[in-house]
């Protein structure tokens, strides 16, 4: 099973957390960990994901769905040709960090800056071996703003990349916000990510190739194929690692590995000849 970031936990709240319930926690919250205040800038991050994904109704099915079924279909996001295109917008109606930090402290915090603008956008496992670009559209008070978003190789799961200047632009009178894109992997329902940044998956064999070895094709993550010999007597939940095979370590110029879990399949054997035959050779073993 694949481990999920809790957002209900990250902003202490049950699932059955109405909108408004979500709204007023994320208020508190932000509030508390905004770094203007020193706060961590890390769990300040972590509670605007969160907030991002449970307060809009469809994120939150989805993200509820993929809780109850890690392993299920996640439709991501449409792609066209070389590049994926999000929508986005900000303004009138949002949360704004900097308007809660104000009414904190009684308005007497003066803005020097339009609000800055957080966005999350996805990934598959696959792209993250090399560098890309996102094509995404920024909805503004003045219009529809289109941005570049180059995502180096190897970025983390989590990770932030600030692009200064390009976040909201409401008070002309003001310098614009900073535009701050989080990075989140997508679900892959052939591969488990591990946090060293390692992938696991699965294959079967029979039990009689599990008692006399054979070999297993494996296909990677970037969609190469590598045999994986099996050797006898491989125990039901063996794992194999296959070296380099993972994800980029963030920072690094290193892959982490391919674990490969072994499931084994008993056949269900009824024929009174073979029954007995087998029972000759469990005898012959013991």
């Amino acid at each position: 099973m694949r481990t999920m970031n809790n957002y209900y936990e990250t902003l202490n709240l049950s699932e059955s957390a109405s909108t408004d319930d979500i709204k007023r926690a994320y208020r508190k919250m932000a509030m508390d960990a905004h770094p203007d205040r020193g706060g961590d800038p890390e769990k300040f991050k972590n509670i605007s994901v969160a907030y991002e994904t449970l307060s809009d109704p469809h994120k939150r099915q989805e993200y509820d769905m993929q809780r109850n079924n890690p392993f299920g279909h996640n439709p991501g996001f449409q792609q066209n040709g070389h590049h994926q295109h999000f929508n986005f917008s900000f303004g009138p109606g949002g949360i704004n960090i900097d308007e809660i930090f104000s009414q904190f402290h009684g308005g007497a915090r003066r803005q020097q800056k339009n609000r800055d603008v957080q966005i999350a956008i996805s990934v598959d496992f696959k792209s993250t071996l090399n560098a890309q670009t996102k094509v995404i559209n920024l909805q503004t008070p003045h219009g529809t703003e289109t941005h570049q978003i180059n995502i180096p190789r190897g970025i983390e799961n989590g990770g932030t990349i600030r692009f200064a200047g390009q976040g909201d632009n409401s008070n002309p009178n003001l310098p614009r916000g900073d535009l701050f894109v989080i990075i989140q992997y997508e679900h892959n329902p052939h591969f488990q990510l591990n946090p060293n940044y390692s992938l696991t998956t699965k294959t079967n064999v029979s039990m009689f190739d599990a008692l006399l070895g054979t070999t297993k094709r494996i296909r990677t993550v970037s969609d190469s194929e590598i045999d994986l010999t099996i050797p006898p007597g491989t125990a039901p939940g063996t794992v194999f690692k296959i070296k380099g095979h993972g994800l980029y370590i963030p920072g690094t110029a290193t892959r982490a590995d391919l674990m490969v879990h072994v499931d084994v399949t008993v056949p269900q054997i009824n024929n009174p000849v073979i029954l007995a035959k087998l029972r000759e050779i469990a005898d012959e073993i013991k």
